[in-house]
């Protein structure tokens, strides 16, 4: 009789554990060569060991281990690649996933560091933007703020909602002649959608907001601090003849007191059709 190992030195040789041989006895995947009848002991053979070397390489690959039974119990590789193609889909399925982290990732890294790159009331800049979509509520005349971002948050959460993804940065369309004359007036306190929805519900066909592709006129301010001082903002959209959008974006600097946080004022100056 070729030699036969024990069920630890078999869990020793092929870097498994003791409980995964059991597991794949009690499944019916594998079974050892030979079980002594008085004393339950199970010992396996060496052709075992490759046997299991085949489960192992599998399981890396993600393979369920009842597929890999049934490719087992066949005996022919015909029922093996089924199995490996879905899971190849699954693994595309996960690593698309993975990719949209790892860009989430990236823009909240850009987003809680963005601060640091502009200087409040400096010289302002010119942007480039894309298209850009967003879910927002109409601004009641002196209305808290509270109350308006409960309203928003009561409108994402809704069933008819869910299917929109967003980017957690709050932003104001606001009136360009009211801070052209030191006055903060929004007229829709949106949140950012990661893309372009495929579904808009019935009810929030007008809440979905799109901002036009161009060039926006930049600085940041302090708008929504109770020592937020307009001059500048007024000196900067002195010479902006009109502009028919004007978005305030929130970025948050300071996790404890959003009040305080700045906000990029975006003044559309060229649109691209």
């Amino acid at each position: 009789m070729d030699k036969l190992f024990t069920i630890g030195e078999t869990a020793k040789i092929m870097g498994v554990s003791i409980q995964s041989l059991r597991h794949y006895t009690n499944m019916g995947l594998l079974h050892p060569e030979y079980v002594d009848p008085d004393t339950g002991y199970r010992y396996y053979s060496f052709n075992q060991l490759h046997y299991i070397d085949r489960i192992k390489y599998l399981r890396r690959l993600g393979v369920p281990l009842l597929d890999i039974k049934d490719a087992f119990d066949s005996g022919s590789p015909d029922r093996l690649v089924p199995h490996l193609k879905e899971q190849k889909i699954m693994l595309e399925k996960e690593l698309k996933s993975v990719l949209k982290a790892i860009e989430d990732v990236e823009w909240y890294t850009e987003y809680f560091e963005y601060p640091k790159k502009r200087i409040l009331h400096s010289i302002p800049y010119i942007k480039e933007f894309p298209k850009r979509y967003a879910f927002g509520t109409v601004c009641g005349e002196n209305e808290k703020v509270s109350d308006i971002e409960i309203r928003l948050t009561d409108m994402r959460n809704s069933s008819e909602a869910k299917a929109m993804t967003y980017f957690r940065q709050y932003g104001y369309t606001a009136d360009f002649n009211a801070l052209k004359n030191g006055r903060f007036e929004p007229f829709v306190h949106y949140m950012f959608l990661k893309e372009k929805p495929y579904y808009i519900a019935e009810k929030f066909k007008n809440d979905v907001l799109v901002f036009p592709k161009g060039e926006y006129l930049c600085f940041l301010c302090r708008l929504r601090s109770p020592n937020c001082d307009f001059s500048q903002a007024v000196k900067i959209l002195s010479n902006v003849s009109s502009s028919k959008l004007m978005l305030a974006n929130e970025y948050e600097d300071n996790l404890r007191e959003y009040s305080e946080c700045p906000y990029e004022i975006q003044v559309l100056i060229s649109e691209d059709n």
